[in-house]
C-alpha cells in the first residue's frame, strides 16, 4: 500500500467548508448485561487554518484544529478550539446534522475553553515566561461577524486550565507556571498558581471585576513533610547554575515545583480541587477567601495487585502482575455527588518531566534497563528484579521515575520503581481525598477483549502511512492507554462516568446506581474509526475516528436539543468534534462486539438487521 505524506494530508481541504460523516464504522464492546452504549450521530473535521490569503480552509491530521470543546445548553451550540487558534462555533440543534456557524482566528492558540451564560473565556497560549491572556467573549450573535472580546486578563505564561463557578460570576484560570528563559538566557521558574476572576454581575461584558491570586509559597516551609507524604518535587531543594556566565544560582523551591493542571468544583462553588499532575497530588482552593486549603498527594497504585503490559516486544498482549508501582498523576479531575456524598474521580495519565537548564539535561524518567546499566538499581533490590529489568520483554522497555521509591541507605539509587500514570480512573472521596475505588486493570484488560487489533496502540504524525494497528503494543513500555479526558453526569438513577484514552482513543464508561456500594460498574468500550487503512487514508474518508480524545462533555437530556442524553467527543490528533447518544439499551442488549469491516455492502446489510431488530448499531467481530 502506497504511503501517503502528511504534506498530501494536511494540504487536503473538504469539498466546501464542512465535511460531516455520520459514523458508520465503529468498534465497542457491550459487556454482559451492558446498559449503556454510544451511539455515533455525527462528526464534524475542523480545519487548523482558515487560508488568508491563500484562501481555502485548510485540514490534517495532528495540526492542531480542536483540543477543548464548551457547550452553550440555551443556543445548542458548541465552541471548539485548540493550539491552531481558530475558534468553531458549531449548532447541534440536529445532532445528526451538525452545522458550522462561524469560524475566526484568535490571537493564540487556545489552551482551554468554557462557557457561561452569555459568554465564553478562552486561555490563550504563549512561550514560557512570557504573559498569556485570558479572554471573555460574548456568546456568537449569528450575524456573521467576528466576535471581539470584553474582557483581556494576563495570567502569566500558560493558563492551562479555566472554569467558570455555576452562577456565572467568578473564573478560575490555573497558571501552570512553565519555566524557561529569559530573554537574558537566565533560567527562571516562576511557580504555579491560580487566578480567580470576580464579576460583579453576570452581565460580564458591563462587569467590574476583582482579580485574587492564590499561590503556594506558603507550603515551602513545609515542603520536607509533604514530599515525606508523597507530593513530588522534582529537583526538590537542589541549587543550579541558571545561566552561561554562572553568575546566577537559583534553588528549587517547593512552590515552584506544584504545576496546576486542571480545577473542577465542588457542589456549592466553595471549594475547587485542583490536579497537580507532575506532583501526583490535588491541591484543594477555599474560593471565599482564595487560599490553598491542602494538598493532598494520591498515592501509587500496586501493580502486584492488578495486572498490566509492560512490553512492547513480549510477543502481544501479556498482561501480568508485577512488584512494582504506579503513580496516578491524573490529568483530567471532576467532583460529582452520589448518594448525598461528594467524590472526585481522576483520569490516570502520567507525565514525565525533563528540562534543560544551562547545557544541563535533568530527566524524573528512565527504562529499566537504563537505570541497572547507569548504575541507579538498589542493591537491595532481588536479582530476579533486576534481571527483568535487563530483559526488554519484560521491565527492560518500561519508562520508570529515578525521583521517587529511592532507598534511604543510598538515595541516589531506586528500591521501589515506579512507572508513571494509573492506567485507569481512580474515584477519592472529597472530604480528605482518600482513595474510595480504582478501576484496576480494565483498561488494558477489556480494552484488549474489545479491539485487539489496536491495544495499547499509539498515533504518530511521523507514521501517517501506517494504520492504527500498525502500532499494536507500541505504548505497552510508556504510560499504556494514557487515560486523560473524563466527565460525569447523570442519566436516570445512575451517576455515569466517562473517561477517554489518549494513546487507545477509546472511551470507557461506568455507571454506579443511587442506593447501592459504590463500587462502578464498568457498562461498555467504544472506539471509532476504520483500523484497516493508513491514518491518512482514513482522514480522506473522513472514517479516522476521535484520535486522542482531550475533552469530553455529557449533556442531560434536559439540556439536550434532542432530548436524549449526549456525550461531546473531541479529537486532538483527528481534529473532530464527535456526538454520541448515549443509549440506555437494557431491554434490549446482549453481550456482543463490534468491529469495524472493510466490506461495504456487509456492513450495510448487517447494520439493517441490528438496526431493526435491537434499535442500536452492532457489528458481529
Amino acid at each position: 500500500m502506497k504511503n501517503r505524506r502528511p504534506s498530501d494530508v494536511s494540504n487536503m481541504a473538504a469539498k466546501g467548508e464542512l465535511h460531516l460523516q455520520a459514523a458508520s464504522f465503529m468498534c465497542f464492546v457491550c459487556l454482559g448485561t451492558a446498559a449503556l452504549v454510544l451511539r455515533p450521530l455525527s462528526a464534524v473535521y475542523l480545519p487548523h487554518s482558515l487560508g488568508g490569503e491563500s484562501g481555502g480552509l485548510r485540514y490534517g491530521l495532528d495540526t492542531g484544529a480542536v483540543e477543548k470543546l464548551a457547550y452553550d445548553e440555551e443556543r445548542f451550540v458548541v465552541y471548539a478550539a485548540g493550539g491552531a487558534g481558530i475558534l468553531n462555533v458549531v449548532d447541534i440543534s440536529g445532532p445528526a446534522k451538525p452545522k458550522v456557524l462561524h469560524q475566526q482566528e484568535l490571537p493564540g492558540g487556545v489552551l482551554d475553553i468554557d462557557l457561561c451564560g452569555n459568554y465564553v473565556a478562552i486561555a490563550l497560549e504563549r512561550m514560557p515566561l512570557q504573559p498569556s491572556r485570558t479572554l471573555v467573549y460574548p456568546v456568537y450573535q449569528g450575524n456573521g461577524e467576528n466576535m471581539r472580546p470584553v474582557h483581556s486578563f494576563e495570567v502569566s505564561s500558560r493558563p492551562d486550565s479555566l472554569k467558570f463557578t455555576h452562577d456565572c460570576r467568578t473564573l478560575v484560570v490555573l497558571d501552570e507556571g512553565w519555566p524557561g528563559e529569559d530573554v537574558t538566557g537566565v533560567y527562571q521558574d516562576p511557580g504555579g498558581a491560580a487566578v480567580i476572576i470576580d464579576f460583579d454581575s453576570t452581565d460580564l461584558g458591563s462587569a467590574s471585576t476583582l482579580v485574587r491570586t492564590a499561590d503556594f509559597r506558603r507550603f515551602d516551609e513545609m515542603a520536607s513533610l509533604y514530599q515525606s507524604r508523597g507530593v513530588r518535587w522534582l529537583l526538590g531543594g537542589s541549587t543550579a547554575n541558571v545561566a552561561p556566565d554562572d553568575d546566577h544560582v537559583t534553588t528549587f523551591n517547593f512552590s515552584q515545583s506544584l504545576e496546576p493542571e486542571y480545577v473542577t468544583f465542588n457542589q456549592d462553588d466553595s471549594r475547587a480541587y485542583i490536579s497537580l499532575q507532575d506532583n501526583n497530588a490535588i491541591a484543594v482552593l477555599d474560593m471565599r477567601t482564595a487560599t490553598f486549603e491542602d494538598i493532598y498527594p494520591l498515592g501509587s497504585k500496586d501493580w502486584n495487585l492488578s495486572s498490566m503490559d509492560t512490553s512492547d516486544q513480549d510477543g502481544g498482549v501479556n498482561l501480568r502482575k508485577w512488584p512494582i508501582y504506579g503513580l496516578r498523576m491524573p490529568d483530567a479531575i471532576k467532583h460529582f455527588t452520589h448518594n448525598g456524598r461528594g467524590y472526585v474521580a481522576t483520569a490516570n495519565e502520567g507525565v514525565t518531566t525533563s528540562m534543560a537548564i544551562n547545557g544541563t539535561e535533568y530527566s524524573d524518567a528512565m527504562r529499566g534497563q537504563d537505570i541497572v546499566a547507569n548504575g541507579l538499581l538498589s542493591d537491595n533490590v532481588s536479582s530476579s528484579m533486576r534481571d527483568a529489568l535487563m530483559d526488554p520483554a519484560q521491565l527492560g522497555c518500561l519508562i520508570f521515575s529515578i525521583t521517587d521509591g529511592l532507598d534511604p541507605s543510598d538515595p541516589h539509587k531506586v528500591r521501589e520503581l515506579h512507572t508513571f500514570g494509573g492506567r485507569g480512573v481512580s474515584v477519592f472521596d472529597a472530604e480528605d481525598l482518600s482513595l474510595v475505588w480504582d478501576s484496576g486493570d480494565d483498561f488494558e484488560r477489556v480494552g484488549a477483549e474489545a479491539h485487539p487489533a489496536v491495544f495499547n496502540s499509539q498515533f504518530k504524525n511521523e507514521n501517517m502511512g501506517e494504520t492504527p494497528a500498525d502500532s499494536f503494543d507500541r505504548a505497552s513500555c510508556s504510560k499504556g492507554p494514557e487515560p486523560q479526558a473524563l466527565t460525569v453526569g447523570r442519566i436516570g438513577d445512575q451517576t455515569v462516568i466517562f473517561v477517554g484514552n489518549e494513546k487507545t482513543s477509546d472511551i470507557f464508561i461506568y455507571s454506579l446506581r443511587d442506593g447501592e456500594t459504590f463500587v462502578p460498574k464498568l457498562e461498555s468500550v467504544y472506539r471509532g474509526g476504520r483500523t484497516n487503512l493508513t491514518w491518512a487514508e482514513a482522514y480522506r474518508a473522513r472514517e479516522v475516528g476521535d484520535i486522542t480524545p482531550e475533552d469530553l462533555i455529557f449533556i442531560p437530556s434536559d439540556r439536550s436539543p434532542n432530548g436524549r442524553p449526549l456525550l461531546l467527543v473531541d479529537g486532538t490528533v483527528s481534529g473532530t468534534v464527535s456526538v454520541y447518544e448515549v443509549v440506555d439499551n437494557s431491554e434490549t442488549s446482549t453481550a456482543c462486539r463490534a468491529t469495524s469491516m472493510p466490506d461495504a455492502v456487509l456492513w450495510s446489510l448487517i447494520l439493517v438487521f441490528f438496526t431493526f431488530f435491537n434499535e442500536q448499531f452492532c457489528m458481529i467481530h
